[in-house]
């Protein structure tokens, strides 16, 4: 039986949805994640900046627009990232709330009472394709 103090510590690695949100052209990355360190060196490859700058600015359950370098895999693109560290219905309400505003932002739209109709349809939209754990894959950051 092998030493448990020299056993090497299993990294879960972070997994990846892209959320296309039509009609608007712009998209939500929703990141499940276990490890920050993981986390940070996938945001390194996809976005664009160092890995040490998203240890210091990320933090799980979280929601950020991000303009990525054009270095990067989005080679400049603009993205609304979502990270969930507990995957619980009601926190994942709570950050995809978050996200219809940064989209509101980016995209110019209004969230007013007169145009509920369209934040409520983009929640439950963001909800749907968040929950579905298949479609999630590990992101490879080598």
């Amino acid at each position: 039986m092998a030493d448990p103090k020299e056993e090497k510590k299993t990294v879960k690695r972070s997994k990846l949805r892209t959320i296309k949100m039509n009609p608007t052209g712009f998209a939500v990355d929703v990141w499940k994640a276990t490890d920050i360190d993981d986390l940070s060196k996938c945001f390194e490859k996809r976005y664009g900046k160092n890995k040490e700058y998203y240890k210091d600015t990320i933090n799980y359950d979280c929601c950020m627009t991000i303009s990525s370098k054009q270095k990067s895999e989005l080679k400049g693109k603009t993205r609304i990232v979502v990270v969930i560290l507990h995957d619980k219905p009601h926190i994942v309400v709570h950050e995809l709330f978050h996200a219809l505003f940064h989209l509101s932002n980016v995209s110019g739209a209004e969230i007013k009472y007169k145009s509920q109709e369209w934040g409520a349809s983009m929640i439950e939209r963001l909800y749907k394709k968040a929950q579905k754990n298949k479609r999630y894959r590990e992101y490879d950051y080598e």
